[in-house]
């Protein structure tokens, strides 16, 4: 877990790196970097007594943070348009957080927001229905959009394929801190910006970007 009052000086013990800053800041990132949505695990299944019924699950976030509570206030789902498919319910952490008879494309708007909480990862499942018992074809694809509740510049939003799953970039966090970076390649000392992307599936940087003033 990152603890934004020390990053970056070390993200985490097991990644084995550090960033040697004197001086350093963590810039204010959004929340929608540090949301973490795990889709390796994702699957469709049936449901064994009424095939009409199927369930998306296997789906994870977690918060990458020890110190901020990253709240969603929207969230959408794209699905596949074949027979009649709908989607009736979300669970988020084993709460019922939406039920209905919605088509795809479909947004709702969180009333009061959904906190992700400090050092937490919350399991995510959908049920969807479809009108015959026809199976669903091959190559579908799933898609979910988590809107944050600081999305003031509409930039603050994870959105992914949470099917079929994946493990390419898709559970990761972005770090932005800013400091005076020591053994440069240019053997000076300069004012950096930083900004890392970390992919915890792999256990890897997957984006690493630095910005000399």
């Amino acid at each position: 877990m990152i603890d934004e009052c020390i990053v970056i000086e070390c993200l985490e013990t097991s990644l084995a790196w550090m960033l040697k800053f004197r001086g350093y800041s963590l810039l204010d990132s959004d929340m929608a970097d540090f949301l973490m949505v795990d889709t390796r695990y994702t699957d469709l299944r049936e449901d064994l007594l009424d095939t009409r019924f199927f369930y998306l699950e296997g789906l994870n976030l977690r918060n990458a943070t020890d110190s901020r509570i990253l709240q969603i206030t929207d969230m959408a789902v794209v699905f596949p348009d074949f027979d009649k498919m709908r989607l009736r319910e979300i669970y988020i952490g084993g709460d019922l957080v939406w039920s209905g008879n919605k088509p795809s494309p479909f947004e709702f708007e969180f009333s009061p927001s959904f906190d992700i909480l400090e050092k937490s990862s919350y399991d995510v499942s959908l049920t969807f229905s479809k009108k015959f018992r026809d199976e669903l074809p091959t190559g579908q694809i799933v898609s979910m959009k988590f809107i944050m509740q600081d999305n003031l510049d509409l930039d603050s939003y994870e959105e992914i394929d949470v099917y079929p799953a994946s493990d390419s970039g898709q559970f990761k966090f972005t770090v932005k801190s800013k400091g005076i970076i020591e053994g440069d390649l240019n053997k000076g000392e300069f004012l950096t910006t930083v900004e890392v992307e970390y992919n915890d599936a792999v256990s890897e940087i997957v984006r690493y970007e630095k910005y000399v003033e």
